[in-house]
């Protein structure tokens, strides 16, 4: 790293704008962060690149933003980011505590039919 110039300043706001002047005065391509650039200004100064990397990964970028969907044996359908608040809403506890409530009754009329030789 090479010293360009002595600087002194009162706050962090100012030397980030002397840093700005340097790396936009000097073309500077080392340094991609440019401090106190806006979203906005990267977006303009870099719309090219994003519409080329959009046209280049297009099938993939639309891929990844297909909604995977949830099966529930409950019988509902969700998208899979909400499965665990479907797995907290009254319908599927009380699918649930039937299907297990059934499972015990199922048990025990197997258990109490069963003939008994003593």
């Amino acid at each position: 790293m090479i010293l360009i110039e002595s600087y002194n300043c009162t706050d962090k706001l100012q030397a980030h704008k002397k840093e700005r002047f340097w790396i936009e005065h000097l073309n500077s391509s080392l340094n991609c962060s440019i401090p106190t650039r806006s979203k906005k200004e990267y977006y303009q100064s870099n719309i090219e690149q994003n519409r080329q990397h959009y046209i280049d990964n297009r099938q993939i970028i639309s891929d990844q933003n297909k909604i995977k969907k949830y099966d529930c044996i409950c019988g509902t359908n969700c998208r899979y980011c909400d499965k665990a608040k479907h797995f907290k809403t009254i319908k599927h506890k009380r699918f649930i505590e039937s299907r297990k409530s059934n499972s015990l009754m199922h048990k025990l009329s197997i258990l109490f039919s069963t003939k008994r030789v003593i």
